[in-house]
């Protein structure tokens, strides 16, 4: 039979801190985009049908990251211009 064995915390031991750990670097949050996913789909819709319409070439990859280039540049705030 095996002998019990006990443990004891002794007083350093138990008073002993550990060191604090470093939290990792978090990446700064991008902003919400101003346009919702369901935004993005319908303009890319348009686009592709537009494209169809006048024979153009191009494909849906294409349509969806022109939707994203457009909706992206409308919801950028306006700044106002100086004019000499």
């Amino acid at each position: 039979m095996p002998a019990k064995t006990t443990k004891k915390k002794t007083a350093e031991v138990a008073t002993a801190k550990k060191p604090a750990a470093k939290k990792p670097a978090v990446p700064k949050a991008k902003k919400a985009a101003a346009f919702s996913r369901d935004d993005l789909a319908l303009r890319a819709y348009f686009i592709a049908e537009k494209r169809q319409k006048l024979g153009l070439t191009g494909d849906s990859h294409s349509d969806w990251i022109e939707a994203e280039r457009q909706l992206a540049a409308e919801s950028r705030p306006k700044t106002k211009s100086k004019k000499a």
